[in-house]
């Protein structure tokens, strides 16, 4: 989760920066900054536009050459976006853009050819009303210039600031988005902005699988991602998100088939517990194909699967079984984050995390047994094989029940099971 943007900070040093130059009342922030300060004052990035042909690129550029920028400047011509750090908020990336128009000319692509715009024309071809309000950092005047986006944050809606049929269809990822916007805010969205969602769904699949499942990974972070789940099961959009070869139907069922996904707004907001909440009801392979297909990393997708084999919570009822998920977990995080998802099973999180430091201490966070394979080939007096690893394991399962078991304990044991 990123750090809360110091807006404030930002918002005073750029005012001061640009009095009295030819950047002056040309230079706003815009988009989910004032949405956020709007509603919760919670503002996690800095956006700019700057109502100047290129002037998200010039205005970085001249902020540099004026020795106001930390770091470098970074640029993307394509879009006409700059990025760039100020040297009196040095702890806030602030990205910089021109007001612009838009035109789609490729229907196969969501990515529009811009060109130098108003500020009227930049707020007509954003997403949704509550994005496309705008501040004079100058004068500290907000604007509303569609007329509609202070009503929508006071009713709580999510709308389209246009057609939504043009919307959707152009830019099919904000169907997405606006689930995401509904399950972080909590609002509604208004009647005919849903069925314009519904009606281009297949547009999604002109979308990349990197930004679908970056949407995905952020609706499950939110504070209602149960919300967002169910809306896209109900909407039938599940299969756009999750490639597989179920049907809409087969999918949502064998999602809901857990009887877990309640818990995605209980367990911690960490994606790996997320999704495997989402695979709990399907196989290794099945979840790590499709996690592949979704373009997750393969750290990730490790970690996914062991939460996904990791939860039951019988497993932690005896002492032995205590010490066995301890030693599975590797390491205190992912045992704590264990301990939230057993926490859905009714395992009390607090009691049991402090049953086991007081009883088991952090002694079987990366155990070692006190022999090895050398050993044991040592003792039977043989070169190897499979019979090693059969009886280091029984020798773990001992350890289980008794962690400080010596090596001469170890030795008797095998000399007693396995030596004529």
């Amino acid at each position: 989760m990123r750090a809360r943007a110091n807006y404030d900070k930002v918002f005073e040093v750029l005012k001061n920066i640009i009095k009295g130059t030819s950047y002056e009342n040309h230079v706003f922030t815009v988009g989910g900054c004032e949405r956020d300060r709007i509603i919760d004052g919670i503002v996690k990035d800095v956006d700019i536009v700057v109502d100047l042909p290129n002037g998200g690129i010039e205005f970085a550029h001249w902020l540099k050459e004026n020795g106001h920028t930390e770091g470098s400047v970074v640029v993307y011509e394509h879009f006409g976006t700059a990025m760039f750090t100020l040297k009196e908020a040095p702890f806030d990336t602030i990205e910089a853009v021109q007001t612009r128009k838009e035109c789609y000319r490729d229907m196969e692509s969501r990515n529009p050819e811009t060109a130098f715009g108003t500020i009227m024309e930049d707020c007509q071809r954003r997403d949704f009303t509550i994005n496309a309000i705008y501040r004079n950092i100058s004068t500290g005047e907000v604007l509303d210039l569609n007329g509609k986006s202070f009503y929508d944050i006071n009713q709580e809606l999510i709308r389209t600031c246009g057609d939504p049929d043009i919307i959707f269809s152009e830019d099919p990822l904000r169907i997405l988005r606006a689930i995401r916007f509904k399950s972080r805010l909590n609002f509604t969205i208004e009647k005919s902005t849903f069925n314009g969602m519904k009606k281009h769904l297949h547009r999604l699949s002109i979308i990349s699988r990197e930004r679908i499942t970056d949407e995905f990974t952020k609706m499950l972070q939110t504070s209602d991602a149960y919300s967002a789940v169910k809306l896209l099961s109900n909407i039938e959009a599940l299969k756009y998100v999750i490639p597989c070869d179920l049907t809409e139907e087969e999918l949502s069922n064998r999602i809901w088939a857990s009887g877990v996904i309640d818990s995605l707004d209980i367990v911690p907001k960490n994606i790996e517990i997320q999704l495997s909440r989402i695979f709990l009801k399907f196989t290794d392979k099945e979840t790590e194909d499709i996690l592949k297909k979704m373009r997750v990393s393969n750290d990730i997708i490790k970690e996914v699967v062991w939460y996904k084999n990791h939860s039951d919570h019988r497993a932690i009822r005896t002492m032995n079984g205590l010490r066995k998920f301890m030693y599975d977990c590797e390491k205190l995080p992912r045992f704590i984050h264990s301990l939230s998802i057993l926490s859905f099973y009714g395992v009390d999180k607090a009691e049991t995390y402090g049953f086991a430091l007081r009883n088991v201490g952090n002694k079987m966070f990366g155990y070692k047994l006190p022999i090895n394979g050398n050993d044991v080939m040592e003792v039977l007096n043989i070169k190897g094989g499979p019979i090693i690893k059969t009886i280091l394991g029984e020798l773990l399962d001992y350890a289980f029940y008794d962690p400080d078991i010596t090596k001469e304990e170890c030795i008797n044991y095998i000399k007693e099971h396995y030596m004529e």
